[in-house]
């Protein structure tokens, strides 16, 4: 699996990101709000997807969006260019993560959102995005990554 993020996430292998976002989408249970469900990437810092060319996250919640006929929205966005989290110590991650993000003043009230990352490690990012959004009114928000990393290594 970590070759197969690797690849993805610096080696430009954008198939991988298909085929995890594929995956993912099998693995659904449909306990969502019917026809009221969107697909969010945690979003990256544009100078971040500038340098890297693409957002990984993006690219697998597109392909899970896909897979399921769901549309895909950006409903939330990086506000500060921070440290990979992979570079801090797990309890700072957390305050990190809190004021990395805010949400694009949209109501969501009764939709079921799809969050959907690379790799957790913490859930620090998680986390704060999924505040945001229950915030500005989701029903239910789940989380959906390619992968779960060991937080001591």
């Amino acid at each position: 699996m970590k070759d197969w993020i690797v690849a993805m996430k610096f080696q430009r292998d954008w198939s991988w990101a298909k085929w995890f976002g594929t995956r993912l989408a099998e693995r659904i249970e449909l306990s969502t709000n019917g026809d009221r469900v969107v697909v969010c990437p945690v979003p990256m810092h544009w100078r971040r997807r500038v340098w890297r060319g693409y957002n990984q996250a993006q690219l697998i919640a597109s392909a899970m969006a896909r897979s399921r006929g769901w549309p895909v929205a950006s409903l939330l966005r990086r506000t500060s260019f921070t440290r990979p989290q992979t570079g801090m110590a797990p309890a700072r991650r957390q305050a990190n993560a809190r004021r990395s993000f805010s949400d694009r003043c949209i109501n969501l009230t009764g939709w079921s959102i799809w969050l959907v990352d690379d790799v957790k490690t913490t859930g620090a990012t998680l986390t704060a995005c999924a505040r945001l959004l229950r915030r500005a009114g989701a029903q239910q928000v789940n989380a959906a990554v390619a992968a779960v990393a060991d937080p001591r290594r």
